[in-house]
């Protein structure tokens, strides 16, 4: 079984965390599974178009709006910060350390950098190297020595 190797952050790791990078090789499929993390865990409160208005907000049982993850602080806000905010909680917002798993954290991470980098964000570049190299099939060349029947 693949385990998720331990982190050894701690709450008070706020600078560690501003730095710290995604330890796994993610693919597509990894992406495309951390939205349908992010629209059971995060989206009742940040809202499935990550803008903080999500139906428990619109409830009206917050006094403030979850965070905006498309507005300006979050676009630039470090994918360790994001992951430190999910392991240990921000504000009003609880730990989802025993909802998630790190590898399942840095998936749903990679899908919000990734709509993030839509909507006025970083580039995304969480995916693995081979992912994200594409690799144009060569121009089938025409044989000059092939003559057509006439």
């Amino acid at each position: 079984q693949n385990q998720d190797r331990p982190d050894h952050m701690t709450e008070e790791d706020t600078t560690y965390a501003k730095a710290y990078t995604n330890p796994f090789t993610l693919t597509q499929e990894d992406v495309d599974e951390g939205k349908r993390l992010y629209n059971i865990q995060c989206g009742i409160c940040h809202g499935t178009n990550l803008d903080g208005n999500g139906p428990l907000y619109a409830s009206g049982k917050f006094a403030a709006m979850p965070a905006n993850l498309k507005g300006e602080k979050y676009l630039a806000m470090s994918e360790g910060t994001i992951y430190h905010a999910i392991k240990f909680g921000k504000n009003a917002m609880g730990s989802y350390a025993s909802q998630l798993s790190s590898k399942e954290r840095w998936k749903v991470i990679a899908y919000i950098k990734q709509v993030q980098s839509e909507n006025g964000g970083s580039p995304f570049t969480m995916l693995s190297k081979s992912e994200t190299t594409e690799t144009a099939a060569a121009p089938i060349a025409k044989d000059s020595t092939t003559t057509e029947p006439k």
